[in-house]
C-alpha cells in the first residue's frame, strides 16, 4: 500500500498551529512543490526546543524544514531513512545538526521567507 504523503504532512505539522499562518502556507507550498519526490516524512522536536520536519526524498536525500527560521536544508550525504539521519548526527557529526560542517552547504539550504519576498 502507497503511503499518503500528504496526509504524513498534515500529521507532523499538527505541532506548527503555533506558527503564523503565513508560515504554515509558505511551508505547504513548498511542500506541493516536492510532494511528488517524497517517500516519507517524519518530525522532532531537537534538543533546543526547535521543531523540525523531514521529507526522505526517492533520490535517498534528507529534506529537513525548519519552521521557526524557515530555513529547508538539503542533504549532503543519501540516507536509508530519516532515523539514519537524525540518530547518525548525534554519534558520529555528520547527518542532521551537522549539515553546516558538509561541502556547499551554502548551496544547500534555503530560506522560504527570501524565496516569498521576492516573488
Amino acid at each position: 500500500m502507497t503511503k499518503d504523503i500528504t496526509k504524513s504532512l498534515e500529521n507532523e505539522m499538527s505541532y506548527i498551529k503555533t506558527l503564523d499562518c503565513k508560515e504554515e502556507h509558505l511551508i505547504y507550498s513548498f511542500f506541493e512543490n516536492v510532494k511528488a519526490r517524497v517517500k516519507d516524512v517524519d518530525s522532532m522536536s531537537s534538543g533546543g526546543g526547535f521543531n523540525h520536519i523531514f521529507l526522505h526524498l526517492e533520490n535517498n536525500h534528507i529534506i529537513a524544514i525548519h519552521p521557526e527560521t524557515m530555513d529547508v536544508e538539503r542533504s549532503y550525504e543519501k540516507w536509508d531513512s530519516i532515523d539514519d539521519y537524525t540518530i547518525t548526527s548525534n554519534d558520529e557529526e555528520r547527518g542532521f545538526g551537522w549539515e553546516h560542517k558538509s561541502p556547499n552547504y551554502e548551496s544547500r539550504v534555503i530560506n522560504l521567507w527570501r524565496i516569498a519576498s521576492i516573488l
